[in-house]
């Protein structure tokens, strides 16, 4: 044995058959799996004397281990340093596996790592050493080491602080390399402390036979079955992985299942993932790709195949969801398509047609197009539909009519009223009509008046030029069509209009619900007259007959608003209206 002697001296005891260490990995933090290099079981015979050393701790750091069967814990240490036993274990024997977790002093505890106990229990094997092979060099107030020469690979030297096996503290120990021949231990303080002698206690051992231990791998996530692969076209492709956990994260790759082009995680409180693909990552239909699932303390799946198929077309329009208004003169010319969705282009093109394109607004299902260019006598026009993510629709060849090809419906004789009236303004009230249509009135092939209507009737002011009976001809033009055919309408010879009421001749009272209300005219009535009350804003008319100059009506409910009232003479027409507000009811 030689010692390098400084200030103070070492015994140094050999001891008995030791216990074999695997050589640790440094740095567990408690986060992360420990290494199963850390860790050499020792399965005695006796029954509560199985021990496990554990290398690569830090001061603090706690070592649990369970037994992996029904996760009971077997036992525990917390490390003063790199190493640390745990000792009075009756681990199981055979196949039983047992599971180890490192909890770093500023840390949580780590997943579990599964080792594998062994089949059989084995006794180690003391080695031989010469003591001059020894050389233990004693610094003052600086670490001590000790290191033992000619020993085999594998050969482990471990110093003690004693020699009891129950009581003793490992000091230090170390492992004898690959084609090395001798083991080093550095000490923080060998023996005694300054200047004072001391003693430490060393063992070589060696097992006879290694011993195999298995790490078990986490389990496989479960491959995913439920995927959605989108080939958009211009866009982006999209794979949509249903069925899943929050936390799963969805990765694909190309076809070599290594190359990783999108990954997704599922978001908290669903149960699908989306990955979107750069565009034009995937050159086309017929390829592959790979997706895997990888679950919470679990690997990644097997790989699930998907091949691409072709880029969507969009569907092409349907015949009768296409409109063509060939308007005329100088009304706009309209396309207008139904049957789509937000989001789409439609796209009208044609010989002598200016191309126009338009989206769909959001939540509509329908658009209209105004477009330049069509024949006056008719013609085709060619209509697309382009849906986000899709090829362009087949072209639909719709037909449209020659301009104002679709005619209005003529009025009919009954909706119209001619008064040739004498000394004033001629008068004719067309009424079935809708608001924007124009009427116009012929007399002798002549046009004499041109008027659009605003709602269902219009009344036009005109001078018919006879005293004597005659007839005039009337047309509607509806928006976007052609004029109408022209209905005749006789009318006779001038007449005297019967005169009006005074507005101070007629008194309303508008009683409370459940009490008629009255009209009194008090003067202007001639024996025979016809009185009769519109209700304006509405089609209500209300005829009464007068006996004198005045009259009473007293059974009459009357609206909220205004109301017209007229007189009708004998062989006259009937006056013009006398418009009056309806007082609040009193």
């Amino acid at each position: 044995m030689k010692i390098n002697k400084m200030t103070k001296s070492l015994t140094v005891i050999a001891l008995g058959a030791g216990i074999a260490l695997l050589a640790g990995k440094a740095g567990a933090d408690g986060t992360n799996v420990p290494d199963a290099s850390q860790f050499t079981i020792h399965n005695v015979k006796e029954d509560a004397g199985d021990s496990i050393d554990i290398s690569g701790l830090n001061a603090g750091d706690v070592v649990k281990i369970y037994l992996a069967s029904d996760g009971s814990e077997l036992g525990s240490v917390t490390a003063t340093g790199a190493t640390a036993q745990i000792k009075g274990l009756n681990l199981p024997a055979g196949s039983e596996t047992i599971q180890a977790t490192v909890k770093g002093a500023a840390g949580s505890e780590s997943e579990k790592l599964g080792l594998n106990v062994g089949p059989a229990p084995y006794d180690e094997v003391t080695v031989k050493w010469n003591p001059n092979d020894l050389i233990i060099t004693n610094n003052a107030g600086k670490a001590d080491t000790i290191v033992l020469k000619n020993l085999e690979p594998g050969s482990v030297l471990r110093v003690y602080d004693k020699a009891d096996p129950a009581s003793r503290k490992l000091l230090g120990q170390a492992v004898v390399g690959k084609n090395k021949t001798e083991a080093s231990v550095t000490l923080k303080e060998a023996g005694g402390a300054g200047n004072t002698d001391g003693k430490v206690y060393v063992t070589v051992t060696k097992e006879p036979v290694a011993t195999e231990v298995i790490v078990l791998g986490a389990p496989k996530s479960a491959t995913p079955v439920d995927i959605t692969y989108t080939n958009n076209y211009l866009l982006a492709d999209t794979i949509k992985v249903a069925g899943l956990s929050q936390g799963d994260i969805v990765s694909v790759y190309r076809n070599d299942g290594t190359t990783l082009i999108g990954k997704a995680a599922v978001a908290k409180n669903k149960t699908e993932a989306l990955v979107s693909l750069k565009k034009d990552t995937i050159s086309g239909s017929g390829e592959t790709v790979k997706i895997t699932v990888t679950s919470l303390n679990k690997r990644a799946s097997n790989p699930a195949t998907v091949v691409i198929g072709e880029e969507p077309t969009t569907a092409k329009l349907l015949d009768s969801n296409v409109n063509v208004t060939n308007a005329a003169g100088k009304l706009p010319d309209k396309v207008k398509v139904t049957g789509v969705s937000a989001g789409d282009t439609i796209t009208v093109t044609g010989s002598g047609v200016t191309k126009v394109t338009g989206k769909v607004g959001k939540d509509k299902t329908e658009i209209e197009l105004v477009v330049k260019g069509l024949a006056t006598n008719g013609g085709s026009i060619d209509v697309t539909v382009t849906t986000p993510g899709k090829k362009e629709s087949p072209v639909l060849s719709k037909s449209y009519d020659p301009e104002g090809g679709a005619v209005s419906t003529a009025p009919s004789v009954e909706n119209i009223t001619v008064a040739n009236v004498a000394g004033s303004d001629d008068e004719v009230k067309v009424s079935g009509l809708a608001a924007g249509d124009v009427v116009k009135i012929y007399k002798g092939g002549a046009l004499i008046n041109t008027t659009t209507a605003t709602d269902t009737s219009v009344k036009i002011s005109l001078d018919l030029a006879s005293t004597s009976a005659g007839s005039i001809e009337v047309s509607v033009t509806s928006p976007g069509k052609g004029e109408s055919p022209k209905t005749a309408k006789d009318f006779g010879a001038e007449v005297q209009r019967s005169t009006a009421l005074l507005l101070e001749n007629v008194t309303i009272v508008n009683h409370p619900n459940g009490t008629n209300d009255s009209i009194a005219i008090s003067a202007g009535l001639t024996n025979g007259d016809s009185v009769k009350i519109y209700f304006v804003g509405t089609d209500h008319i209300s005829t009464r007959n007068a006996g004198s100059s005045s009259l009473n009506i007293n059974d009459i409910n009357l609206p909220f608003g205004q109301i017209e009232i007229t007189v009708t003479s004998a062989g006259k027409l009937e006056s013009l209206p006398l418009r009056l507000d309806v007082p609040a009811e009193s």
